[in-house]
């Protein structure tokens, strides 16, 4: 059996091209029999959902998890509609899946003070973090709460992999698994506290999985860690494509592997 990992679609911001018909198209060609999608479909969960139930319905095996995109919706604040894409652990082929948005918790900062980036303050500038505009947490502490919340739920999935005694694990996740997975300069880069955690990174060293599927920093990585092979293809903003149409860009990054 084939599957493919694809992360960062943003159907609305790139609406003008008929992404669901590029992959629609890959997919086939490809012979796939699973599509995975690591988070950041759109920014509302309602468009999220109704983007999988069409790839779907069009014959597409596909299981996603959200990215930080998709939990915004402006007049109803943090949907945690997680009961739509509770769809792991799972086994597919000869890999045990554990997948969940994973977040961050601001261990990743080299510059500026925790409480700028609790307020979503970036280093050096006034402008306000997205998630923490287009989010309203149900907690104080929103953003720590959710990385421990994504972590718990991982470890719940492990441990009913382990229970069943499957041994060969992928993990997705949306936000960025290890530091090393950064930005080139990564230690100057002010936005990193909001890419990941040391927490996520420490759970995922512990599970060791054969693989670890990400997406949300938009660049493609395909790098082994340890006994780890972490891999990011993400579609991204149209204006990161270069001079590729949308068939192009989704036929040269989706990560097509053996299960």
């Amino acid at each position: 059996m084939k599957i493919g990992f694809i992360s960062d679609l943003h159907i609305d911001f790139n609406e003008r091209h008929d992404i669901m018909g590029a992959i629609i198209k890959n997919y086939n060609q490809n012979g796939l029999n699973g599509l995975f999608i690591a988070g950041d479909i759109s920014n509302s969960t309602a468009l999220t959902q109704n983007f999988l139930n069409l790839l779907r319905e069009n014959g597409l095996n596909v299981f996603a998890i959200y990215g930080n995109h998709d939990y915004y919706s402006l007049d109803k604040g943090f949907e945690l509609d997680r009961e739509a894409i509770r769809t792991f652990p799972m086994v597919f082929g000869k890999y045990g899946f554990i997948a969940d948005t994973g977040w961050y918790n601001y261990t990743w900062h080299k510059m500026g003070s925790i409480g700028r980036l609790k307020k979503g303050k970036t280093y050096g500038s006034s402008t306000t973090w997205p998630d923490h505009r287009f989010i309203k947490w149900p907690h104080e502490n929103g953003a720590e709460w959710f990385c421990q919340e994504s972590i718990n739920e991982m470890k719940r999935q492990n441990a009913v992999l382990d229970a069943a005694g499957v041994k060969n694990k992928i993990i997705m996740t949306h936000m960025v698994p290890h530091y090393e997975l950064l930005e080139q300069n990564m230690e100057f880069v002010y936005t990193n506290p909001f890419f990941g955690s040391e927490d996520l990174s420490k759970f995922i060293k512990e599970v060791a999985p054969d693989y670890c599927v990400f997406g949300h920093t938009h660049f493609t990585k395909d790098k082994v860690i340890g006994n780890t092979h972490y891999i990011c293809a993400p579609l991204g903003y149209d204006m990161e494509w270069g001079s590729r149409n949308v068939q192009q860009r989704i036929d040269m990054l989706m990560y097509v592997m053996e299960v």
